[in-house]
């Protein structure tokens, strides 16, 4: 998720964010946001497949600084999966970028280390440092970002992310921003830092009512467009700026919030954003979205604790999940068994990464399509393919599953329709049984 410029915007006023010394705590970490800021501002090889060497002793250095300030560290890795399909577009945008990217490096392209992309196997050294640490971490399913803010919450910790969702939910021990938590420097038993919360929030938009403005920023969220909402528009000259107590680049967000603050309950704030619609016929679906936003970001206890605490696989699972072997669940969590299978057996899709190579020749994803289609045989064995999953280049016989895989050709993005194929010796191959195989 995340809303663009809300981070910069936090950071710019030094009312949204008050100084701390951290110690002593449990803190809930957004992996992948960590080891890719960690990576990118230490201005690591960006060109030549990743300094993995240099990488393992930042980390290192990086949990050696928390145990020596009696942090108890908690990993959350995001699982990139977007098994209900609705980030489609989203993904494919991103894609299209990283393999604009991509070539740009790979002929000596000066790219700022926010856009860079990452190393391909950066995740994957990752989760072997951590486990060589013995640090506590979990690979979700799904999205991350919602678990890791409903961990913070149950065990009253704070999150370490850079991401701005964060300054979206309500998190009781509040937020500290990667780029202010100064690590380096934790040489007396606390770490210096700077943290967020909600409630220093509200008293700079008119002393607005806390629980006001908890319930409204994910309307904020969907008024300034996440990953999943596109910006609400609203009819004619109407401008979110003419709220604004600033200029710039920031004046949008802080127009909604000051807008958004002259009301006294949601509700309100809600009829008055569908009041902005020119057309009825516009109205149903604009609240459908608003309704979608706040679900989002509403929190209950999540599903890691008990992972955590026990061992124990989280047991509830969003539906399209619920098709995954017992067996499989657990290997998932724990990062040791890739995350391609749940968009091959929920989705029959594949989004595959690019890097930085030579792009006057193929990808270097397809040297390994034979594999993953042995892969995809394995999960797929029996199935039928889904009806918006039909090739348009092949006719598929009963039986025959494709999975419809993202990736580049020269510098598109193009896709690939591979047909799901066991080995020759498929026999008594299926998926509930596999692992007894």
């Amino acid at each position: 998720m995340g809303v663009r410029g809300l981070k910069s915007y936090i950071e710019g006023n030094s009312l949204f964010l008050k100084d701390c010394y951290f110690k002593g705590s449990k803190i809930i970490i957004d992996g992948c946001n960590l080891f890719n800021s960690l990576y990118h501002k230490s201005k690591l090889d960006l060109k030549h497949g990743g300094d993995y060497y240099a990488f393992e002793i930042l980390i290192k250095d990086f949990f050696k600084a928390l145990k020596n300030c009696n942090i108890k560290p908690y990993v959350i890795l995001d699982g990139g999966c977007d098994h209900t399909g609705k980030k489609l577009e989203t993904l494919k945008k991103h894609a299209r970028n990283r393999i604009q990217i991509g070539k740009d490096l790979s002929l000596g392209g000066q790219i700022p280390a926010s856009r860079a992309i990452k190393p391909v196997l950066l995740k994957i050294v990752f989760k072997q440092i951590l486990i060589h640490l013995k640090i506590p971490f979990v690979h979700c399913m799904e999205e991350a970002d919602w678990e890791i803010a409903a961990l913070a919450n149950q065990w009253n910790c704070p999150v370490l992310s850079d991401d701005s969702d964060f300054f979206i939910f309500d998190l009781k021990a509040g937020v500290l921003p990667i780029k202010h938590f100064k690590w380096k420097k934790g040489l007396q038993k606390s770490i210096p830092t700077k943290i967020f919360f909600v409630s220093d929030f509200c008293e700079c938009f008119n002393n607005m009512n806390k629980q006001l403005l908890v319930t409204s920023l994910p309307l904020f969220a969907a008024l300034a467009g996440n990953d999943y909402v596109n910006k609400v528009t609203v009819r004619g000259s109407f401008s979110w700026e003419q709220f604004s107590s600033c200029s710039g680049y920031h004046a949008r967000l802080d127009g909604i919030l000051h807008w958004l603050s002259g009301f006294p309950n949601t509700k309100k704030a809600i009829g008055a954003v569908l009041g902005l619609l020119g057309d009825q016929k516009d109205r149903d679906p604009v609240q459908k979205v608003l309704t979608a936003c706040q679900n989002e970001y509403k929190l209950t206890n999540g599903n890691l604790a008990q992972f955590f605490l026990n061992g124990v696989a989280p047991s509830r699972l969003p539906v399209e999940l619920q098709v995954l072997p017992g067996w499989i669940r657990m290997p998932l969590y724990e990062g040791k068994m890739s995350l391609i299978v749940i968009e091959a057996l929920v989705l029959q899709r594949a989004h595959l990464s690019s890097q930085v190579e030579n792009f006057d020749l193929p990808s270097s994803n397809a040297i390994s399509r034979p594999i993953r289609q042995v892969l995809y045989g394995l999960l797929l064995s029996g199935q039928k393919q889904r009806d918006d999953r039909k090739p348009s280049v092949a006719r598929v016989d009963p039986g025959e599953c494709y999975v419809e895989e993202h990736d580049r050709e020269g510098l598109s993005l193009s896709t690939f329709w591979v047909k799901a194929a066991c080995p020759a010796s498929r026999k008594n191959l299926h998926l509930e049984t596999l692992n007894k195989v």
